[in-house]
């Protein structure tokens, strides 16, 4: 790990399970100014990885700090199920729209370019949630 280092990286990404490993980590990260992530371990990250689902020219982004994960793959996946081939090609043909647009005019003409654009977004979480985590509350837990 110490010759990792000596390259001087930006980002340290660390993903095994090591607790002194990834002590090591977040120390040297945070004496040198580094980004670093110790995967599931988001006490020792001054950073967390964002769930990326990408259409065309537009990107979402899902983060929580790294404390749910798995939450942020359901709900990347969820999007980027609904940004299709034909979504894709939409943000394309806007970026060729705007890019042949005098300024000037660009927020008439998108505007009406994006006016039948609906999206709908809904969660529906699982049954007994929040009486699980009332019990973990009653343990103290946050």
């Amino acid at each position: 790990a110490e010759a990792d280092l000596a390259a001087r990286p930006f980002v340290v990404v660390s993903s095994p399970r090591d607790e002194a490993l990834s002590a090591w980590v977040a120390a040297r990260a945070a004496a040198h100014g580094l980004l670093a992530c110790c995967i599931d371990q988001p006490e020792r990250s001054n950073y967390a990885h964002v769930a990326v689902a990408d259409a065309g020219t537009v990107t979402a982004a899902f983060s929580s700090g790294g404390t749910a994960p798995s939450l942020l793959k359901r709900l990347r996946d969820a999007v980027a199920a609904g940004m299709d081939d034909d979504f894709a090609d939409f943000t394309r043909y806007l970026a060729a729209l705007r890019a042949a647009t005098p300024r000037e005019a660009r927020r008439a003409v998108l505007g009406e370019a994006v006016a039948g654009v609906r999206a709908e977004f809904a969660v529906r979480l699982p049954e007994g949630w929040r009486a699980r985590w009332e019990a973990l509350r009653s343990r103290g837990l946050p």
